[in-house]
């Protein structure tokens, strides 16, 4: 418990020092690209320390710097967040569920920086949070999303909600799966006590979405759920005995099965 309390104090503490440079980042460009540094280079590092936890990135592939992506990642852990901004090296927006806007001190940081943030009880304000999501990748912008959902119990890697891949395919970008595993037994769902430990990532090839439309997404999604399971399975992630349904939650955007899906932007893809 008293790990608990220290990692609780410095994380409040440091976030909220970490909202001056953040703001005047801000006021001065009126981008939050270098509030993403920040938190990669500053907020990561110092989050993870306190918790004694450490972080194993195995290689990544190669991503060029001036794609954006869609980075799905499963989701253990509050750590997981903390775990992507110190493994990857590509700057990234989050995407929270609303409700974290009103946690004082985060809710500013995340507001401030430009992250997305989804109301999950509102179907309609939910896929409008998506579209701005794309609005981001349009201008080059990466975006880190838990396509679960919410943290799974037991570390293994749930069905995947709809929505997300209606963003990649809107945008028209590739897609690149994140697989975390470590992050449960430091903070597991449901509980208050931190442990401390190691953390493991590892990265997917990117998927490409390019030239695909609606009537595609069940099949990248499925494509997407096996290589993240193989990658989370490959550093030490269990397995569901038996594969979970893909979660329909109605995310179609007006859009029929076959219709095109004119990109948000004109950026080229890569991977």
């Amino acid at each position: 418990m008293v790990r608990s309390l220290f990692v609780i104090l410095v994380a409040a503490v440091w976030t909220l020092l970490l909202q001056i440079p953040v703001t005047l980042s801000v006021l001065v460009t009126f981008s939050g690209d270098a509030s993403a540094w920040m938190a990669r280079k500053l907020w990561a590092p110092v989050v993870l320390w306190a918790a004694g936890v450490r972080v194993e990135a195995d290689p990544f592939p190669d991503l060029k710097p001036e794609q954006p992506y869609v980075f799905m990642s499963n989701h253990q852990s509050f750590f997981d967040v903390a775990a992507a901004y110190y493994a990857i090296d590509h700057p990234f927006r989050y995407v929270a569920k609303k409700s974290l806007v009103y946690v004082p001190i985060l809710g500013w940081y995340l507001l401030m920086s430009g992250h997305i943030l989804i109301d999950r009880g509102n179907r309609r304000r939910a896929m409008g949070s998506l579209r701005r999501a794309g609005e981001k990748i349009a201008r080059g912008i990466s975006i880190l999303i838990f396509p679960e959902g919410t943290r799974s119990p037991d570390g293994t890697v749930r069905g995947f909600k709809k929505g997300p891949f209606l963003l990649a395919l809107m945008a028209q970008v590739p897609i690149v799966p994140v697989a975390v595993e470590g992050s449960r037994h430091v903070l597991p769902k449901g509980s208050n006590r931190v442990t401390p430990g190691t953390i493991r990532v590892r990265l997917g090839d990117p998927i490409p979405t390019k030239g695909l439309t609606l009537a595609d997404r069940d099949r990248l999604m499925d494509l997407v759920h096996q290589k993240l399971v193989e990658a989370h399975h490959a550093i030490g992630g269990p397995r569901l005995a038996q594969p979970e349904p893909i979660v329909d939650d109605g995310s179609r955007g007006g859009l029929k099965p076959g219709q095109s899906l004119a990109p948000v932007g004109e950026r080229g893809q890569g991977g």
